[in-house]
């Protein structure tokens, strides 16, 4: 990107997932204000503020929700919804978006950037997760259950409310065209780390720690688990070697 491209150009991030840990959504900011471009956040959290330049709005609007009931995320996302169209609305008659990037889950969250689509604005969703396969491991349901057959329609929904899909990797592409998501509309965006951050040392000192890290979502369904059992087996072998587990979840 290049910064004479983007200047006038205002995008909206939307995500109910915590800004200020999310190394995914921040890379993506990031990236849009290194070109030029004008970023408004809206997400979870505690905090929120204006860059001095003008150039980055953060609102936090709530919480997340950790339990173990279905109904519980629900009614928490679609109080989250009902504000984000609120601030979408109010922000929009200073200048209306570019572009709507929204951040899954929920899928549905695309429904805020509905209105503005008549007006211009493309909306993007962002598919950091599958959902029916994430919820039926998390709440032990069958991939053919009513629930997850909604999620799938939910999803479906979503896609039809998007102008482009993301997915982090080729097998979630895969799976999302198994549901009848058009292949062409999908991009691949990896989960990589900031350059600016994490640079590489050439070589390691014998007996020095070696340390590896993992940042994300803290939970057993995403084999988080493995890494510790695969740390147990080379506790002899490489005596050195550190886990360092950064994130948030249910079995945190």
């Amino acid at each position: 990107m290049t910064r004479s491209s983007y200047n006038d150009v205002r995008v909206c991030m939307v995500a109910y997932a915590n800004y200020f840990t999310d190394a995914r959504i921040k890379n993506y900011v990031d990236a849009l204000l290194d070109a030029g471009a004008c970023v408004d956040v809206f997400a979870l959290g505690r905090r929120k503020g204006t860059r001095n330049d003008g150039t980055l709005f953060i609102r936090a609007l709530a919480s997340k929700h950790w339990g173990s009931h279905p109904a519980g995320y629900v009614i928490a996302q679609a109080i989250f919804m009902l504000k984000v169209v609120l601030f979408l609305c109010a922000r929009s008659f200073r200048r209306r978006y570019d572009i709507i990037h929204v951040h899954n889950m929920p899928n549905i969250l695309t429904l805020t950037g509905l209105p503005f689509k008549l007006f211009g604005t493309k909306v993007i969703l962002d598919i950091h997760d599958t959902m029916p396969e994430a919820y039926a491991t998390k709440f032990d349901y069958s991939l053919d259950s009513l629930p997850v057959k909604l999620l799938r329609l939910e999803e479906n929904i979503a896609a039809r409310c998007s102008d482009r899909i993301i997915a982090t990797n080729v097998l979630h592409k895969d799976v999302l065209i198994s549901h009848g998501l058009p292949g062409e509309t999908i991009d691949i965006i990896l989960n990589v780390g900031n350059g600016k951050i994490f640079k590489p040392k050439p070589t390691v000192t014998n007996g020095a720690e070696l340390w590896l890290g993992y940042h994300g979502t803290i939970a057993r369904r995403l084999g988080v688990l493995l890494i510790v059992d695969a740390m147990h087996l080379l506790k002899d072998v490489c005596p050195c070697l550190r886990l360092l587990c950064i994130g948030e979840g249910d079995d945190l």
